[in-house]
């Protein structure tokens, strides 16, 4: 799950988009795509959280993600 986080450094703040995965001997592997210095919009969200699931993948830290349909991927081929 994809979060917005606002990091304030001296007279400014920075937006990111951060995913926390859990890593398999324990312990957390945070992810963050940057957003700029203004509150992201729904679609600058929505595109740095693909952007981050593929990370995650390309690093193994996340082996199973929903479809479109709200299927597991990796299992049968949807329809729709």
């Amino acid at each position: 799950m994809a979060f917005v986080e606002r990091i304030p450094r001296e007279d400014r703040a920075y937006y990111f988009v951060s995913a926390s995965h859990r890593l398999p001997g324990g312990g957390w592997k945070k992810l963050r795509k940057y957003i700029g210095t203004t509150p992201p919009g729904a679609s600058a969200v929505a595109a740095a959280t693909k952007e981050l699931e593929y990370q995650a993948r390309s690093l193994g830290l996340a082996e199973k993600f929903l479809d479109h349909c709200g299927r597991v991927s990796g299992k049968a081929a949807c329809t729709r």
